[in-house]
C-alpha cells in the first residue's frame, strides 16, 4: 500500500510540528521529470490521436471520390452508348419528350439521393474531426493548467522550506546567543 504525502492543514490532527505547521518531510514532493514524461504523454497521445482521425476523413473522403468516380463512368458509358446506337423508328416513337423528361427526372433523383447521402457521410466526417479537434485542445488547455498548478506549488513549496530556514537559523541564533550569554563572567 503507498504512503501519501500529507499536506500542511489536511492532514490528521496531531501531526503538525511544535509551531503548527505540518515538516517538510511530509509536504507533498513534486518530481518535474514527472510532469515532463506525463506531458510528454499526453502530445504524443493528442498526436496519435490526431493522425487517426486524419486517417479516417481522407478514408471517408476517398470512399466519396470513388463513389463520384463510379457515377461519372457511368454516365460516361450511357452517353456512349446513347452516341453509338442509331434509333429505328420504333425507338424514335418509344422516346418522345415526355418519356426522355421522365428517364431523366428517375436519374436526377436516384443521384440527388446519392448525393444527399455523400453529403451526410462528409458532414459526420467532419462532425468527428471537428469533435477531436476540439478535444485535443481541450487536453492542450488541461495539461498548461496541470502544468501551471505544479509550477505555483513548487514555488510555494521552495518558500515554505527557505521560511523555515529562516526561522530555523534564527533560533540557532539565539541560542548560540544564550549560550555565550551564559558563559559570560559574571
Amino acid at each position: 500500500m503507498a504512503a501519501f504525502p500529507l499536506v500542511a492543514g489536511f492532514g490528521p490532527p496531531g501531526l503538525e510540528d511544535f509551531d503548527g505547521v505540518a515538516s517538510a518531510s511530509r509536504a507533498p514532493v513534486l518530481d518535474h521529470g514527472l510532469t515532463s514524461v506525463i506531458e510528454a504523454q499526453m502530445v504524443r497521445l493528442i498526436e496519435q490521436a490526431k493522425q487517426e482521425t486524419e486517417i479516417k476523413v481522407k478514408l471517408e473522403l476517398k470512399g466519396i471520390k470513388d463513389a463520384m468516380l463510379a457515377m461519372d463512368q457511368q454516365l460516361d458509358n450511357l452517353l456512349q452508348r446513347l452516341e453509338g446506337s442509331k434509333p429505328t423508328e420504333s425507338v424514335k416513337g418509344a422516346l418522345d419528350g415526355e418519356a426522355i423528361g421522365k428517364i431523366l427526372a428517375e436519374v436526377e433523383q436516384s443521384w440527388g439521393q446519392e448525393i444527399h447521402a455523400i453529403k451526410g457521410e462528409v458532414q459526420m466526417a467532419m462532425a468527428s474531426h471537428n469533435h477531436n479537434a476540439d478535444l485535443l485542445a481541450h487536453h492542450r488547455d488541461t495539461i498548461s493548467a496541470m502544468k501551471e498548478k505544479c509550477l505555483r506549488i513548487q514555488r510555494k513549496k521552495n518558500t515554505d522550506v527557505i521560511a523555515e530556514l529562516q526561522r530555523l537559523e534564527a533560533r540557532i541564533k539565539a541560542s548560540q546567543t544564550l549560550r555565550q550569554g551564559a558563559e559570560a563572567p559574571l
